[in-house]
Parts: structure tokens; C-alpha cells; sequence
């Protein structure tokens, strides 16, 4: 069967008219919904064409008003109900979309989980202010390119047209450099007037990051990189037998992590750190909440953790008419390499529930105010020269998939990206989080 990205969950008594628009609306836009049109009739057993699209789409979006989720306990073999039961076994991103005023007294387990998801009001009066919403909340990108007729995808992978494509080294020393006047207003904050401070980097990368801030100003005693990778530990040996830092090679989320960590502060004469740096690690975990869980016993009763990661929801991007931006973004969220790209707005909650105190995030506007042209084409690199790489890495070599498209997307539209960071008028915001907690 054909395969849709969105999958829309309705009852055809209390939402056929707002079903049907939102339905249009999506394809207008380039999107694949799929919305059942054939009359329900009660009783009759749940069709495997609709468990096949529950499980090929994206986004799960339930329109929901009235008893509608009453009736999954009051219906028998009740379709709604069995929709939902499988976009929760298949994991899907289910948005619901409250249409009316709801009955509360709703019963049904599976349903209840329902109403725990982040939904957002739409009806037909204000349709195109909560499609506005609608639209960040959802994992699909729109098919917005066509057959690539002139190249093959492989002559495309080898082009010279290769304008946001970046070694990993540069581009992480130009994060590095972006990042390193805010990272290091906070280092002196959680630093100034200690004494033998002990510091641990998690997901230290090549050790830059750490040992190129002021962190190194402080009296530090150690500094402890954690690092997975072995090109980026191997960079980080650099700074052994010269500097306080060391670095160990380490999965953080191996079930022996803790283990491994307590040996490394046993070795050092380590009793806690002062400072747990944890920099553009967590979108690419598993389980985040996991891990911020399980260094917290590591920090000293009067120490920091300070996160940083990203959230590219609060990117700003004006004037682009074209939705250049939005739409490297949609294609980038969609990407399995790059990670889960709204981590920021989680990690209050992650702390929270790890039970750190004093939580606070703070405010900073990494911007394109003030930058002059090679400052501002350094903000570009940073937030879009990976995505083209991380495509190619997606792409078949035994068959057409989404992402020959979006290659070709990219690549067409890499002059459209620059000509934007190359204006000075032009404002673009980058959506990064800082967060800091006690123990």
C-alpha cells in the first residue's frame, strides 16, 4: 500500500468537516496524510490497511471533542480506541487536536495517555493560526522535491556544488568559537573563588570545548573528558601530561557507566566534581533522562551541572519569505544521524525529575546582531553544513528513497541559504539552551 506520513484519527459523527480540511490542507502543503473515508460501522473488526498506515507514518493526529474518548470503553471493537493502541505500541508522535470541549471523564487507559501528550486547540475559525502550531509540532517533512532526472543521486553525492559541506573538525571548531563567550560567562560564574576544582566533560569531543574556555583560568585540580568516539579521543590525547585534563574513552550509556566512572575518580582521587559539563551530547542518547540521572551522585553537594544542547524550535529566521530555513530544518529533523533536535526544551524537565535544585535556564541570544559577513556565514555552517552529509549517509545505493530527494532539495538550494546569511539585514537566531542545576 501506499505509504502516508500522517496518519489522522477522527470520529466521523463529531469531526468529518475538520478531518476533510485538515486533510487538504496537508496536501496543499506538500505533506502525505491518510484519512479513512469509509463510513465506520461499529462492530465490525479494526482493517489491516489502517494498522499498516498507523505504522508507516510519522505523526499520529487525533481529532478529539465531546465523548469521543469515552466511547472507547462504551463501543465495542471501538476503531478510535484501536488506532490508538497501535500509535502507542509503534511509538509514533501523536499530537492530539481538541476540536470542543472535552468530557473529562475519561476511563479508558490508553485513552487517558492520550490526553498526557502536548495537543493543541484547532477549529475551523482560527484553522490557519493552529496549523501555524501544528506544523512545528510534526516529525514529517513535506515532499517538497521532484524526481532528480538530470544526475543520478550518486553524480549528486560527488558534485563540486558542495557549498555547506564541512569536515566535522571545522565545524566543530567554528560551534567551539561561536559558543565559547557564552559558555564561558557561566564557567566563571559556577568557578570564580574556588579552589581545587575538580571538572568533569561529558561528551568532551576533542577537548576543546573545555580546555580552550576559561575553565583552564580557574585552579583546576582535574578535568575529566568522557568520550565515545575514537577520533575525537584520540584528538583529545593532545592535551595529556600537559594540562589537568584527561581523557577516557567511554559509552555513557553502557550499563557498567557508573561503574567505569567510579573507577576513573578512584584512580584520580576523585570524591566529587564541582562542575559536570554536559555539551551537545544529550540529543544523540537514548535515554537523556538516564544519564543526567546517573551523574548526579558524582556531583559534590555544592556543584553545578551545566547543559548545553539544542532546540531548534526557538531558531528565528527573518525575512525568508521562501522558508529556506524551515525547510532545511524539516529535512534535518527527519534525519536519523542528527538526533532528537528539540533536546532543549526537555531538559528542565529531566533535571526536575532527577531532582536537581536551583534549576535555571539562562537567557542568551546567539544571534547574527553584530556579526559581520564571515561571523555570520560561520552561524550558517554551524546549523546547516552537517545536514547534507548526514543525507548522504542515508542514501540507498540499491534503490530511490526520500532522501535522493532531499538531497537534491539541499543542493539546489544551497545559493538560497547563503544569499540569506550573506545580508546584513537579515536576523537569524539559533536555537540553543543553557541550563544549569545543583545536586
Amino acid at each position: 500500500m501506499k505509504k502516508n506520513d500522517i496518519f489522522i484519527s477522527y470520529r466521523r459523527e463529531s469531526n468529518w468537516t475538520l478531518g476533510n480540511l485538515l486533510e487538504k490542507t496537508l496536501k496543499s502543503e506538500n505533506y502525505n496524510p491518510f484519512l479513512d473515508t469509509e463510513e465506520i460501522r461499529y462492530g465490525e473488526d479494526f482493517p489491516e490497511r489502517l494498522r499498516e498506515a498507523i505504522y508507516y507514518c510519522n505523526d499520529f493526529l487525533i481529532l478529539i471533542e465531546g465523548d469521543d474518548l469515552v466511547k472507547c470503553d462504551t463501543i465495542k471493537k471501538d476503531w478510535m480506541l484501536k488506532e490508538i493502541e497501535y500509535a502507542l505500541e509503534y511509538k509514533k508522535n501523536i499530537i492530539p487536536l481538541f476540536t470542543g470541549d472535552l468530557n473529562s471523564n475519561v476511563k479508558n487507559e490508553k485513552a487517558l495517555k492520550i490526553l498526557e501528550k502536548n495537543g493543541l486547540k484547532i477549529q475551523k475559525e482560527f484553522f490557519n493560526m493552529a496549523m501555524v502550531t501544528l506544523r512545528k509540532g510534526l516529525i514529517s517533512v513535506p515532499d517538497i522535491v521532484k524526481d532528480d532526472s538530470e544526475k543520478t543521486v550518486h553524480e549528486r553525492i560527488e558534485n563540486k556544488y558542495d557549498t555547506v559541506r564541512f569536515k566535522s573538525q571545522e565545524r566543530l571548531s567554528v560551534q567551539q568559537r561561536i559558543v565559547k563567550p557564552y559558555n564561558d560567562k557561566i564557567f566563571k560564574r559556577l568557578l570564580e573563588n574556588k579552589k581545587d576544582i575538580e571538572v568533569l566533560d561529558v561528551g568532551s569531543n576533542n577537548g576543546n570545548t573545555i580546555m580552550k574556555s576559561v575553565v583552564p583560568e580557574f585552579d583546576i585540580k582535574h578535568i575529566i573528558g568522557l568520550e565515545y568516539s575514537d577520533k575525537m579521543y584520540n584528538e583529545a590525547l593532545k592535551y595529556v601530561n600537559t594540562t589537568p585534563y584527561k581523557p577516557y574513552q567511554i559509552d555513557v550509556e553502557a550499563e557498567d557507566f557508573d561503574e567505569h566512572l567510579n573507577k576513573i575518580c578512584e584512580e584520580n582521587d576523585i570524591e566529587g566534581f564541582d562542575l559536570i559539563f554536559v555539551s551537545f551530547l544529550l540529543l544523540h542518547l537514548k535515554k537523556p533522562g538516564n544519564l543526567i540521572r546517573r551523574i548526579k551522585k558524582f556531583l559534590k553537594r555544592d556543584g553545578y551541572i551545566f547543559i548545553r544542547d539544542v532546540d531548534d524550535q526557538q531558531i528565528v529566521s527573518y525575512p525568508d519569505q521562501n522558508n529556506i530555513v524551515k525547510y532545511f530544518k524539516d529535512i534535518d529533523a527527519s534525519l536519523a544521524h542528527t538526533g532528537y533536535r528539540f533536546m532543549g526544551r526537555e531538559l528542565y524537565t529531566h533535571l526536575k525529575q532527577a531532582e536537581y535544585h536551583d534549576i535555571e535556564i539562562i537567557g542568551e541570544d546567539i544571534s547574527t546582531i553584530g556579526r559581520d559577513y564571515d561571523e555570520r556565514k560561520d552561524l550558517m555552517n554551524m546549523n546547516f553544513s552537517y545536514i547534507r552529509e548526514n543525507i548522504v549517509d542515508m542514501i540507498s545505493s540499491d534503490k530511490k528513497t526520500k532522501y535522493d530527494g532531499y538531497l537534491k532539495w539541499v543542493d539546489d538550494h544551497c545559493d538560497d541559504l547563503e544569499k540569506l546569511f550573506a545580508d546584513s539585514t537579515y536576523y537569524f537566531k539559533v536555537g540553543l539552551v543553557a541550563i544549569i542545576a545543583k545536586r
